[in-house]
């Protein structure tokens, strides 16, 4: 879809001209997806373009900037944007900007004003009462909920306090399923909500074909189906028009499950 959206040939003129245009803007995910989809791409162009990006920009978003880090760790960048965005950003702007500095402790980076242990006991700590986590208020929200499990997974079989965690976290997740096995976030059942748990589960070695806490009258990649158009993009919600935030998140969640599937480490585990 991508590729004739853009008239591309290959998904490698996809990478250098339409995702280096768009560096910064609007191809981030697109890039992780491919970066951990195991094929061998050459992301110079891009690197260059989104390194020249950070430069010129006042990110004032910790997530956004911490975001742009975990994509050129992704890469395989050795700029040293990666190693100033963990000591500004970690933690500066809540939940995800924990979330997002836990992936780059966890891929071996370094922060000098945190440390691995201390962001994985936060996360922990801001686990609310039902089990979710939440960007505000008392309530889990599933996306949220399902990308603080994404980070805490690689410690889930060592540690009881990120097993205890996470369980009461599955729970959350599998009882706010919906019968027709696609997740809703805000009242509304949407695609990304559905991606983010398949990725979560799919992390932890969970199949969501074969197990029964999330099979209701759908198992969740045959939910993802209900959103998915003719022409290889997906929608926000059912029977509504292509979205690409829902068409990459949709790409790095089967890039998670087929991970899982073949063994393969979690989808933001880089090595």
């Amino acid at each position: 879809f991508k590729m004739n959206e853009a008239g591309s040939d290959s998904v490698q003129s996809l990478i250098d001209g339409k995702f280096t245009s768009d560096a910064g803007v609007n191809s981030e995910w697109y890039i992780f997806a491919l970066s951990r989809d195991k094929a061998e791409y050459n992301y110079s162009a891009y690197e260059n373009a989104l390194i020249s990006y950070v430069n010129e920009k006042n990110i004032s978003s910790a997530s956004t900037r911490l975001k742009y880090a975990l994509v050129l760790a992704s890469i395989g960048s050795e700029n040293e944007y990666i190693s100033s965005v963990m000591d500004n950003s970690i933690g500066k702007q809540g939940i995800m900007s924990y979330i997002f500095g836990l992936h780059l402790l966890n891929n071996g980076y370094s922060s000098n004003v945190t440390d691995l242990n201390e962001v994985k006991s936060k996360i922990i700590s801001m686990q609310l009462s039902d089990g979710g986590w939440a960007i505000t208020g008392n309530k889990g929200d599933v996306d949220v909920t399902a990308m603080a499990v994404q980070s805490l997974t690689t410690y889930y079989p060592h540690e009881s306090d990120v097993k205890a965690s996470i369980d009461k976290a599955i729970q959350f997740l599998s009882e706010n399923q919906l019968a027709d096995g696609t997740f809703s976030s805000y009242g509304k059942a949407n695609l990304e909500s559905t991606a983010q748990v398949l990725t979560a589960l799919s992390g932890l070695g969970i199949n969501c074909k074969d197990d029964e806490r999330f099979i209701k009258e759908n198992n969740i990649i045959d939910a993802m189906k209900l959103f998915r158009l003719s022409d290889g993009s997906f929608s926000h919600i059912i029977n509504s028009e292509s979205n690409d935030s829902a068409t990459v998140e949709a790409l790095y969640s089967f890039v998670a499950y087929s991970g899982m599937l073949n063994g393969e480490s979690p989808l933001y585990i880089f090595n």
